[in-house]
């Protein structure tokens, strides 16, 4: 069975402070977001959607352009976004939480997990921590096995912005 997030599977990033970032067609640089600089977040599963939280297999695939410099890290949380699990009202665990103290949000970097390394030159890959160069357009895939988690997310800290395209699909055995 396929699972895909609403809307084909294209993400909308979420930056810390709340600003939103939809998913828009471009006509240079084709679908995707545009990010400024500052830390984004492309939530992957949730109360609305089965990846992951019904499906142990995820493929994310991203891709930038060249101007975008920054680091791209994976994080999982287990934690309802809505209290008591409900599909909307008030807040539990937010797609953008960002308090690190209380650590809601738990960064995946593995060192067996295989991720390409990314296209374009100065682009790369250190387990599953990938950095957008700033020079070159690029692109990865990160193929997630056997997760447990309830929801994921692309976490971007960038230092200059750009236009980025997130798409995640899950499958699970039926």
């Amino acid at each position: 069975m396929k699972y895909a997030p609403p809307g084909g599977g294209d993400l909308a990033a979420i930056k810390a402070d709340g600003t939103l970032a939809p998913v828009t067609v471009s006509a240079a640089a084709g679908v995707g977001c545009t990010l400024t600089s500052g830390t984004w977040y492309f939530p992957v599963g949730g109360n609305d959607s089965p990846t992951p939280g019904e499906t142990p297999y995820i493929g994310i695939q991203l891709q930038w352009t060249a101007a975008t410099a920054g680091t791209i890290t994976f994080e999982t949380c287990n934690y309802p976004r809505y209290l008591g699990g409900a599909r909307s009202g008030p807040d539990d665990i937010t797609d953008n939480d960002g308090n690190a103290t209380k650590t809601n949000w738990v960064q995946q970097n593995p060192t067996t997990l295989y991720v390409p390394t990314p296209t374009g030159a100065g682009n790369s890959v250190a387990n599953l921590t990938i950095t957008a160069g700033g020079t070159n357009a690029g692109g990865t895939f990160v193929d997630v096995g056997n997760t447990g988690a309830k929801r994921w997310r692309v976490k971007m800290v960038l230092s200059v912005g750009g236009f980025v395209r997130v798409n995640a699909n899950g499958k699970g055995g039926g």
